[in-house]
C-alpha cells in the first residue's frame, strides 16, 4: 500500500495534542491545532519536513495558542480556519466554508464545518 500522508501526534499542554500531517511524496506538511509552538517546532525539525500551513479547527487558545510564534518562525504559512472565526484565529489567511477543499502538498482535504462548543 502506498502512503499519501503520515499523521504524527504532537503532545501539547498536559492533556492535548496537535498533529503533524505530512505528504510523503514531497515532505510538505501542516500542523493541526498547534496549542503550543515549541513542541510543534521540535516535531517539524525532527521530521525534516517543510511546514506550509496551520490548520485550526476553531479559535480556542488550546487549538491556536502557538500560531503567533510559529508565524514568527515561518511568516509565509497559510493559516486555515472557518470563516466564522475571522479575527479570532491569530494570523488567519484562509477562511473556509463547509464543503471547501484545500491541499497539503498534492493531497486534497475537505472542510466539514461541525459547530460544537462556543465558549
Amino acid at each position: 500500500m502506498n502512503e499519501l500522508l503520515t499523521i504524527t501526534p504532537i503532545p501539547c499542554l498536559r492533556d492535548n495534542y496537535a498533529y503533524l500531517v505530512t505528504e510523503v511524496a514531497t515532505g510538505r506538511c501542516a500542523i493541526v491545532d498547534p496549542s503550543q509552538a515549541d513542541p510543534a517546532i521540535a516535531a517539524v525539525e525532527a521530521a525534516g519536513v517543510e511546514l506550509i500551513a496551520l490548520l485550526n479547527t476553531h479559535h480556542h487558545w488550546d487549538h491556536v495558542g502557538g500560531n503567533t510564534t510559529l508565524l514568527k518562525r515561518w511568516p509565509d504559512l497559510a493559516v486555515h480556519g472557518h470563516s466564522s472565526d475571522r479575527d479570532r484565529i491569530a494570523g488567519q489567511t484562509v477562511f473556509h466554508e463547509d464543503g471547501d477543499t484545500f491541499r497539503v502538498g498534492g493531497v486534497e482535504g475537505h472542510v466539514r464545518h461541525i459547530p460544537g462548543h462556543t465558549t
